[in-house]
This record gives C-alpha cells, structure tokens and sequence, in this order.
C-alpha cells in the first residue's frame, strides 16, 4: 500500500476501534436505535460540507443509486443497530474481536463474487482457526453474560457478516463512485430508515441531556460515521475489500484498550486467547491474498 493508503487505514482503524467505548457510553442514557439514528444524522450534518465545496459526480444510473440505499441498510443501518443493541448485554471488548472477524467473512464470500480473490489451502486453514476463537468466545459468554449475551454475540456476528456482504458489493458496483458520494447517500438512506425505526421501536425518545452523551455521539458521528465511511469506500476502491478489511487487525486492540481501562471491563484469559486466535486467523487468510496478489503484480509487470 501506499503512504496515503496506509494513513487512511490507520485512521479508519483508530475511528472504528474506539467507537465500541463511545457507545457504551451513549448507552447509558439513551435507546441503541435512537443512539444510531442520532449518530447519522450528526454524521450527515459533517459531510454537508464536503459535498457542497467538492460538488461530486453523482451517480449516473438507476443501478447505481438502488445499490446506494441498499448499502445504507447492509452496511449502516442494520449492523449498526445490532451491534448497539448487543452492547447493552456484552462488553465492548467482546464485540470489537468479534467485529474483527469480518475478514473471515469476506475472504469467504470473496472467494465466490470477486475472482481475483479465490480460496487457498492457507485460507481455509485460517478460517477454521478463526471459527475456533470465535466458538472460545462464546464459550466464554455462556460462563460470564448469560443467554441474552448470547444473543448478543449472535448479533454482532451477524452485523459483520453483513458488513462483508457490503464489501463485495461495493467492490463489484460502486467502486468507481467518488467515497463521498457513496458515503453521503447510503448513510443518508440509512438515516432515514432508522428514524422510522426509533418512531415504532422507542416511541418515549428524548433528547440527550448529559455532555458525555453528546460528546459519544458528535465522535460517533463525525469521526465514527462521516469520516470513517468516506476512508472506507476510498479503501475499498484504492486496495480491495479483502486489504481493507485488515483494519480489523488494529480496531480490537483500540477496543480492548478503552473497554479494560476506562470502563472497567472483564480481561482474563478466554478473552486473550480467543482474541488471538481470531488475530491469527485473519492474519492467515490476508497473508495467503496478499501473497498471491503480489505474484500477480509482479508476472503483469
């Protein structure tokens, strides 16, 4: 990767990590869809700007714009909110290695969307050592959190199979979108779609009073949401869904960190390993891509 790549990456890292911590914080006062509603709609409110000066080109085609509001519910709206609702039942901790298996899934979905991303010895053997940790996890739930935490790593499992999905569609549809604009509209469907939400889901909605609530959110929503999604899609485009779905290397040690020392969460020894052994598994099937990716770079040149 280049310089620029690597800057993006980093910052993507940092931006996503932490925004388990900010959260939990918001939780405390607030509903978990009226928390993701309001962190979008502050994420909107940030890329006004940088639609109004840069003007981008919008999406020429009915394909296009449908694939957009699709997104804004595979890879905003309905992750989001699951993984707001586990956290209420599960440590910040826990979901930032789970969500940290998202590799896994794309590899695997991968191997059947994108051909230049096919499924090697090495892969399958990652995926298998993943599936491990993830079941050492959840072992560790049944010990620790009980039935509905259960429930809630079910959830962030499922949001990050959801967010591999929408790393294959936006390679395969939207790639050559400008990132704002496919950060801007699908953020923007997903808005939408989370305030009905809220309406049905939390009728008694208020308006947050505490300063730590506003503050999760303004970070949620304009470095968690607006400037995230925009490094995101440029990742995607610039270096693959596979690559850029190697944040999730960094994002769980930002977690762990913030979870273990500012709220006080639970750090034994199930945790370590079945961190590690998700770190390891994603570090195996992006080292099989990565490999052969770079033989192919160097034949074609």
């Amino acid at each position: 990767m280049k310089v620029k790549h690597w800057i993006a990456f980093i910052g993507l890292s940092v931006a996503w990590g932490s925004s388990f911590f900010w959260n939990k914080l918001a939780l405390q006062e607030i509903g978990p869809y009226s928390l993701v509603a309001l962190r979008l709609l502050l994420g909107l409110i940030g890329m006004l700007g940088g639609m109004f000066i840069r003007r981008p080109k919008m999406p020429q085609t009915r394909r296009q714009w449908l694939i957009l509001g699709l997104l804004g519910l595979t890879n905003t709206a309905v992750p989001f909110s699951m993984i707001a609702w586990s956290l209420k039942f599960i440590d910040s901790t826990v979901v930032s290695i789970l969500v940290s298996s998202t590799p896994i899934f794309t590899v695997i979905m991968a191997h059947f969307f994108i051909q230049e991303e096919r499924l090697v010895a090495r892969k399958i053997l990652g995926i298998l050592v993943g599936f491990f940790g993830v079941v050492v996890l959840f072992w560790r739930g049944m010990v620790h959190i009980g039935e509905m935490g259960l429930v809630g790593q079910l959830l962030v499992l499922g949001a990050t199979s959801l967010y591999a999905v929408s790393a294959i569609i936006v390679k395969r549809e939207t790639s050559k979108l400008d990132p704002l604009i496919q950060s801007f509209f699908s953020i923007l469907v997903a808005d939408l779609f989370m305030w009905i939400v809220v309406f049905f889901a939390e009728p008694t909605f208020i308006v947050p009073t505490q300063t730590v609530t506003w503050g999760a959110l303004v970070w949620l929503g304009i470095i968690g949401s607006a400037l995230a999604y925009h490094l995101y899609f440029y990742l995607i485009a610039n270096i693959g869904p596979t690559s850029a779905s190697l944040i999730t290397y960094l994002m769980p040690v930002v977690g762990l960190s913030l979870g273990v020392l500012l709220l006080g969460e639970d750090f034994d020894l199930q945790l370590v390993f079945g961190g590690i052994l998700v770190l390891i598994s994603i570090w195996a099937v992006n080292r099989a891509g990565t490999s052969s990716e770079d033989g192919k770079t160097t034949s074609e040149t």
